[in-house]
């Protein structure tokens, strides 16, 4: 119904409710098939100046649902990836913070009983990072940290030109100019 005045008039209870969508619950599995999933896109390079292309959270939202049959979307992937950044930030502040160390053999924060009770008590929330051991560190650490090495520019054994120092020629060093002999000591 309309007034006069092209106001409507109808109640609250009249007004046709819009749907609620459920919120997509991510299980631990589910979390390390995206991490494993995302860590490999890191690898293949499809995450430029930090930020992960859209295809890339489309194709692990397509994985999450083959994998776990279900109906997981890039948006889905893109919020949980919210989770994965502030896990990331807690754990890079822990590893900072003075007097708490880091055992990189079963990665995890490591503090005495006593720094433990004093930091729980300020911020209970990471009690979970603190003498736990955290699953998928290396993998969370590609995804989410900023200034981790990606391996772009890596070069294998293969990629390094070498001279034989059996044909006399000593080693060579090449520059923008072209080849230098370098100078032997024992000349």
């Amino acid at each position: 119904m309309e007034s006069d005045h092209g106001v409507s008039t109808q109640s609250p209870v009249q007004v046709k409710k819009e749907e609620k969508k459920a919120n997509f619950r991510w299980s631990k599995p589910m979390s390390m098939v995206l991490l494993e999933f995302l860590a490999e896109e890191v690898r293949k390079g499809n995450r430029p100046n930090n930020s992960f292309r859209t295809s890339s959270f489309v194709a692990a939202a397509k994985n999450i649902s083959e994998v776990f049959h279900t109906t997981c979307t890039a948006d889905h992937v893109e919020n949980h990836m919210r989770t994965v950044r502030a896990t990331w930030g807690i754990i890079s502040k822990l590893r900072g913070t003075s007097g708490f160390g880091w055992d990189d053999n079963v990665k995890m924060v490591t503090v005495s009983p006593n720094a433990f009770n004093t930091y729980v008590q300020q911020y209970p929330t990471h009690e979970r990072y603190l003498n736990h051991k955290i699953d998928m560190f290396e993998e969370i650490s590609i995804v989410a940290g900023k200034d981790m090495a990606r391996g772009d520019f890596s070069k294998s054994f293969a990629d390094i030109e070498v001279t034989s120092i059996e044909s006399g020629q000593g080693p060579t060093t090449t520059i923008e100019n072209g080849p230098i002999k370098s100078e032997s000591a024992t000349s």
